[in-house]
């Protein structure tokens, strides 16, 4: 009779750690090239002290962009004329990416405002409607997902 392992037995940390550099050089050398324009949320202090509203600077990131083509992702909104699909798409970074270009906090999650920063794909301006880690290898996830919500005002003062 075979004895049964526990889990996380089956990899060892050595072929965990080969998982995730292939999962990483995929990402960053393949498949997740497409460039997005971060809008980063800045609020700089103006001298007299009044408040300005948030200004952005756009940052070029590069990542993976997954269509919600199996709609796994709840969708619709409800309008006066019907409900409008704005939730078609997700931003999908790796987080070696994000860790070398210093966007990750101490707990390595992504260093961005949700609720103020916007993102450019393809010439349309798109906000987060929600983010997490996934791609998980062992202990930590690989990738960050961020869902991105269309907008239609792109009112933003942006600094460059």
């Amino acid at each position: 009779m075979k004895k049964r392992r526990g889990p996380g037995t089956y990899l060892s940390d050595i072929e965990w750690g080969k998982y995730a550099q292939h999962i990483y050089s995929f990402l960053e050398t393949t498949a997740g090239l497409q460039e997005v324009t971060w809008l980063k949320t800045v609020n700089p202090i103006n001298s007299y002290g009044e408040d300005q509203g948030a200004k952005h600077i756009n940052l070029i990131i590069t990542g993976l962009i997954a269509y919600n083509y199996f709609r796994s992702w709840p969708l619709n909104q409800p309008s006066r004329t019907g409900e409008v699909d704005k939730e078609n798409c997700v931003l999908l970074l790796s987080k070696d990416y994000l860790e070398k270009a210093g966007y990750l906090d101490d707990s390595g999650y992504f260093i961005f405002d949700s609720a103020n920063d916007r993102f450019i794909l393809e010439g349309k301006l798109y906000k987060a409607s929600g983010d997490t880690g996934m791609s998980q290898a062992k202990d930590k996830p690989l990738v960050f997902m961020i869902i991105l919500q269309r907008e239609e005002n792109s009112n933003h003062n942006i600094i460059t």
